[in-house]
């Protein structure tokens, strides 16, 4: 474990009662860690609310991680600069994933998924595979989206024209 790391700190949950002011939810769970794991400087690994949030065996987390409550990180995984995942998450074993990725609360992702760095992970991902982008997509699909954002002005002004040349209506 590097610098600057907190391990086991309270998660982010909060529920509004009847003041309608957050009122702090107790975490009294805890962090589990696995062998031979690195984590790297300033991460923050929360604990659970009951039970515990999990780093399996091999995995290796880069500086500036976020690992929620109740989270399950599955053994062999890659985490690079900046990820962040929210509480109730179960990651497979040996996940990998670029920069500044994100994964959202409450989902369940398959073994062997590797991410492109920046995606968002929004619902849950069964199958392995290389994922990327937000709405996350299958990286093949997501590269060619990408390429196409480029060229998405002119594209438009294109179809604008062919439009108006067979007088249907334009779209704005």
């Amino acid at each position: 474990m590097h610098p600057h790391t907190s391990i086991g700190s309270d998660g982010f949950g909060y529920a509004v009662g009847a003041s309608r002011r957050p009122q702090k939810l107790s975490h009294l769970g805890n962090v589990r860690i696995g062998d031979e794991v690195e984590i790297g400087s300033n991460c923050a690994i929360d604990r659970a609310t009951l039970s515990s949030t999990h780093v399996r065996s091999g995995t290796k987390l880069d500086n500036l991680c976020h690992i929620a409550h109740n989270c399950d990180l599955g053994e062999d995984g890659f985490y690079t600069a900046g990820f962040m995942m929210a509480g109730s998450t179960k990651i497979g074993r040996r996940f990998m994933t670029g920069g500044n990725s994100v994964v959202s609360a409450h989902l369940t992702l398959a073994d062997d998924v590797v991410l492109a760095g920046r995606s968002t992970v929004t619902s849950d991902v069964p199958e392995p595979g290389h994922y990327g982008g937000y709405p996350l997509q299958p990286l093949k699909d997501f590269m060619r989206t990408l390429a196409a954002l480029g060229q998405l002005t002119e594209i438009r002004k294109n179809l604008n024209r062919v439009l108006k040349h067979l007088q249907l209506p334009e779209r704005p």
